[in-house]
């Protein structure tokens, strides 16, 4: 037999229903029945009942390409205290909270949340909305793709090579720009210091070498990277960073990544034009 006023404290009211409240604590198997997996989803669909006309959460999971970025970032800076559960969620580990084996994959991203009264996170056309309400705008899916896949072209240049020993031996003096420590060129990654996602230029004063530990922290952040780290500023490249004299052969760099970029999605543009001219005239 259960406790009836435990069972009863297991739930509350939303949405003008009773719907079950998983918490992270330990309970007793005793203390109320279990809920089996397909109850469990059936209450979570009623729950979003309201919101499935939505565009903004109507395909909330899984998300791609900037999208993703915005949405984690946003969860990560604003959220901390949904991190764990997105983490979890993306990594598909099964939730000991969500009783009767219940599989995080069987739900959205959102509808995990809704378990934990937790905000709901959504992205549509380069903005984050958080409860239906827009909160932020980014650059969007194909403008982040273009600006990522310059980058990363520069990188077989030899002057962005250039650029980087000198930037990390004479301008950082072997220090991450972050942290401060002392490490070794082959563990070090260039860190866009404003976002590219949020709107951050693609050019050398942009651009500092990072620890591969502080540029996945820092991530698409926009704040809190500058000196002293203070949470509540913008990023800024941090004071005691001396100026790189190769900055032009950094930029010329990424100005040729970027003709070779357009010049590529020309040609593959011209080449699904012309399989499809090829399929109608033959």
């Amino acid at each position: 037999m259960y406790n009836k006023s435990v069972y009863k404290s297991r739930f509350n009211q939303s949405h003008n229903m009773r719907y079950p409240v998983f918490t992270s604590q330990k309970t007793n198997n005793d203390d109320y029945p279990s809920i089996n997996a397909e109850m469990a989803k059936r209450t979570i669909r009623r729950i979003l009942a309201s919101h499935q006309n939505n565009p903004t959460t109507k395909s909330d999971s899984p998300l791609s390409g900037a999208d993703k970025e915005a949405w984690w970032d946003y969860i990560k800076t604003n959220h901390p205290d949904n991190y764990n559960l997105a983490e979890k969620y993306y990594d598909k580990k099964q939730d000991p909270n969500l009783r009767g084996q219940c599989v995080i994959s069987d739900l959205t991203i959102n509808e995990y949340f809704e378990i934990y009264g937790l905000p709901r996170v959504a992205t549509k056309d380069g903005v984050i909305y958080v409860n239906d309400k827009p909160v932020r705008r980014y650059v969007g899916n194909e403008k982040y793709r273009f600006l990522r896949n310059v980058f990363y072209k520069a990188h077989d240049d030899k002057n962005f090579y250039s650029w980087k020993k000198n930037q990390f031996y004479i301008c950082q003096n072997n220090r991450c720009a972050w942290c401060k420590k002392k490490c070794q060129l082959k563990d070090t990654q260039v860190d866009h210091i404003k976002p590219l996602l949020f709107f951050g230029d693609n050019c050398a004063e942009n651009l500092v070498i990072a620890c591969k530990k502080c540029n996945f922290n820092k991530s698409a952040h926009t704040k809190g990277w500058n000196d002293g780290r203070n949470q509540s500023k913008e990023n800024q490249k941090p004071a005691w960073i001396k100026n790189n004299t190769y900055d032009n052969l950094m930029n010329k760099a990424l100005v040729d990544a970027e003709a070779k970029v357009i010049s590529k999605e020309q040609e593959d543009k011209i080449d699904r034009i012309t399989v499809k001219l090829e399929e109608i005239l033959f």
